[in-house]
C-alpha cells in the first residue's frame, strides 16, 4: 500500500514502454485525486478498485475522470454500512462501467444478476480474476509465494480463508455463467467479453471466434480464432 503519485506512474510508463493503458487505484489513497486527472489527459482508463472511499470519494474519483470498476462488488470490505457505500455509489454512476467475476462465487448469481441489471449491459464487462489455477483440478497452487487451495467447488483461498484469493474461472464459462446468471442472450453475453472491453480501450476488433453454444446445458465451446 503506497500514496497514489505521478512520478510513480511515470517511472512505471517508462519501463513499460508505454504500454499502459488501464490503471485500477483506490481514490482514497493520498495524492489519487491528482493522479487520477493525470491519467485521464493521458487518455489512459482509470477504475476504481481495492478500496474503502466513502460515496463522497467515490464521485470526486469520477469527476476527476474515472470511467470503470474493477470487479464490483469485490476488492472491498467484507462489511460495510447498508447504505451508503462504494457498492452502491458506484452501481449508481451512469459515468462508470462496470467489470465482474461471473464465477458465482465472487458473486452470487443473484447478486450478478442484479448488479448487471443496473448498470446494463452497455455498460457491463466481464473479466476473470484467474490465477495459476484456471482450468486445473482441485489442489494446491500458489499465487506469488502463497499457498491457495482451488476447492472441487471451484473457489480460490487460502487454506482455511473466507476471503477468495483470484479465481480458476475462465472466459468462456465467464460467458456461460453470463447467461444462466442474467438471463442475457448469449450474443450480448459475448460482447461483454470481447467487443465491449475493446470499445473502452479505444481497440478494434482483430479476428472473430467460432464457439458452439448449448443452450440446455449452458455451456460455450471455442472452436477457432481467425485473425480478420
Amino acid at each position: 500500500m503506497c500514496a497514489a503519485s505521478v512520478e510513480d506512474f511515470r517511472r512505471r510508463q517508462e519501463a513499460a514502454g508505454g504500454a499502459i493503458r488501464l490503471v485500477t487505484l483506490a481514490p482514497e489513497v493520498p495524492g489519487a485525486l491528482e493522479l487520477i486527472e493525470y491519467l485521464a489527459a493521458q487518455k489512459i482508463i482509470v477504475a476504481i478498485g481495492h478500496s474503502a472511499a466513502t460515496p463522497e470519494q467515490i464521485r470526486d474519483a469520477i469527476k476527476a475522470g474515472a470511467r470503470l470498476s474493477t470487479h464490483l462488488g469485490n476488492g472491498c470490505a467484507l462489511t460495510m454500512p447498508r447504505h451508503p457505500n462504494l457498492i452502491w455509489e458506484q452501481l449508481a454512476a451512469d459515468k462508470l462501467t462496470a467489470s465482474f467475476i461471473m464465477d458465482g462465487h465472487h458473486l452470487p448469481p443473484a447478486t450478478a444478476k442484479v448488479m448487471l441489471r443496473v448498470k446494463s449491459a452497455e455498460r457491463s464487462l466481464l473479466v476473470t480474476d484467474a490465477m495459476a489455477a484456471a482450468g486445473c483440478p482441485p489442489g494446491r497452487y500458489k499465487i506469488g509465494g502463497t499457498e491457495v487451495e482451488l476447492s472441487a467447488n471451484g473457489s480460490v483461498a487460502a487454506p482455511g480463508a473466507q476471503v477468495l484469493s483470484g479465481s480458476s474461472l475462465t472466459m468462456p464459462v465467464a460467458v456461460a455463467n453470463t447467461v444462466r446468471f442474467t438471463d442475457l442472450p448469449i450474443s450480448m453475453a459475448l460482447g461483454l467479453a470481447s467487443t465491449l472491453p475493446a470499445a473502452l480501450l479505444g481497440l478494434k476488433p482483430v479476428g472473430t471466434v467460432t464457439a458452439d453454444w448449448t443452450a440446455a446445458a449452458g455451456e460455450l465451446k471455442i472452436q477457432s480464432v481467425k485473425d480478420d
